[in-house]
């Protein structure tokens, strides 16, 4: 939608805005807000544009009752449901909630940003989960692209091509959000401190011995490289430098458990 057609659409609205239910008055107020963040932003900035205005507006909203709609997820996980959470090819984050059987689809949620697709998978299963047509274009956007700026910790994980699980355990009485990504095998501080002194320095980690010394760069900057020296024999199938790890939380609530997991240590997946 362009500038015209939203000021047009905006107008039209305004004159009727009593009259509309549904999804047609929460389309209408979006372009309403949308409209007047949009010119009042040009005022003061005329290279603001449309897009960016309703990226923004589409941000607040997702962000805006994450909690709430995160309760209605718990609900869900209590039934013995599953949350799956990932990116699609064009950008896009998709939230699956799924059946006990993890085959079945309960709700179904895809946004600009993770904290939007939580809301929309909610309200799916609240609604049985309804056909695709009568969501998208209809009472939500159909963005064909995910925003290339994260909303919060959580939506990078998602932008950075990494994924999510949600599930409960109801022995323990706690939530519990597991994040699957890829890790990079770094030397510690204070191997390349050691390096930069003129030392060789070894160090090990996922049953390998790494071994840090001085370089220097072609444009005359100093440096450290880091090698592998040796290797344990069962580890010999697995990457040296990049690898598959998963990092777990686990509280009474899914909104601690989420933060939990985001900064837990990362344990290599088997």
């Amino acid at each position: 939608m362009n500038w015209e057609q939203l000021k047009k659409t905006a107008e039209e609205v305004k004159a009727r805005m009593t009259h509309l239910t549904g999804a047609e008055l929460k389309l209408a107020q979006r372009a309403q807000a949308i409209s007047f963040v949009y010119g009042n932003c040009r005022l003061s900035n005329p290279e603001v544009t449309l897009e960016m205005c309703e990226l923004l507006y589409d941000e607040h909203e997702a962000k805006k009752h994450f909690h709430d709609h995160l309760t209605i997820v718990e609900n869900y996980l209590r039934r013995g449901t599953g949350v799956h959470a990932f990116r699609s090819g064009g950008g896009l984050r998709v939230v699956r909630i799924e059946g006990p059987d993890r085959g079945d689809l309960v709700g179904y949620g895809e946004h600009i940003h993770v904290e939007g697709a939580i809301r929309i998978a909610a309200q799916d299963a609240v609604a049985g989960n309804r056909p695709y047509d009568e969501v998208y274009g209809k009472t939500e956007p159909h963005y064909l692209t995910g925003a290339e700026r994260p909303s919060s910790m959580l939506d990078d994980w998602i932008l950075r091509g990494h994924t999510f699980d949600l599930h409960y355990d109801s022995e323990a009485d706690e939530y519990v959000a597991e994040f699957e990504g890829t890790e990079h095998v770094d030397a510690p501080k204070e191997a390349r401190e050691k390096a930069k002194r003129g030392e060789t320095a070894q160090w090990s980690t996922r049953g390998r011995t790494y071994q840090t010394t001085a370089c220097v760069f072609p444009n005359g900057d100093k440096g450290t490289t880091s090698t592998v020296i040796n290797r344990l024999p069962h580890q010999e199938h697995r990457d040296d430098w990049i690898y598959t790890a998963v990092r777990t939380g686990r509280a009474l609530r899914l909104r601690d458990a989420l933060e939990v997991g985001l900064k837990a240590e990362p344990v290599e997946a088997k």
